[in-house]
């Protein structure tokens, strides 16, 4: 997945290793988020050294935002040191949630699905509704009438 290389391009920015190995480092917490590599470290706080490796257009995407859902977790998850399994499943979760069809005018192909981050703190939503690391998204496929919702409370462990 393109959109990903830049996680494992050479050089000192770099997240991981060339072979996937995610790059360690000592803990730290940002919001109640106990992280320990550069990874998680780079998605979790807004001003990790790291974070220009995506644009703000490109945090904005549903893959980043599937991508940093499995990679940051819940309160208590346990990290794998390789990047693939991440990789692999955003890609199998992103297939999952969008449908492409071609426009019969245009011969163009076309995403048929609109994705909605919610983020609502006034309704009850989320348990911690001042957690940067809730999460509640809304996939709509008007073509399938189908709604996906993927939602992650957090209530740090500790």
């Amino acid at each position: 997945m393109e959109f990903f290389d830049r996680l494992t391009e050479e050089g000192a920015d770099s997240v991981c290793t060339t072979g996937g190995a995610v790059r360690g480092m000592a803990d730290e917490e940002f919001a109640g988020k106990v992280v320990s590599d550069c990874l998680r470290e780079m998605l979790a706080n807004p001003d990790s050294e790291k974070a220009g490796l995506f644009k703000e257009e490109d945090r904005d995407e549903l893959i980043f935002h599937l991508f940093k859902l499995l990679c940051l977790g819940g309160a208590i998850s346990q990290p794998d040191d390789q990047v693939s399994p991440y990789l692999d499943t955003t890609k199998l979760l992103y297939k999952d949630a969008v449908s492409v069809y071609r426009c019969a005018k245009t011969r163009e192909i076309k995403a048929g699905a609109r994705a909605y981050v919610v983020d609502s703190t006034a309704s009850g939503l989320f348990p911690n509704p001042g957690s940067p690391h809730n999460f509640c998204l809304v996939v709509v496929n008007p073509l399938l009438r189908q709604a996906t919702i993927i939602y992650q409370p957090f209530l740090s462990f500790w």
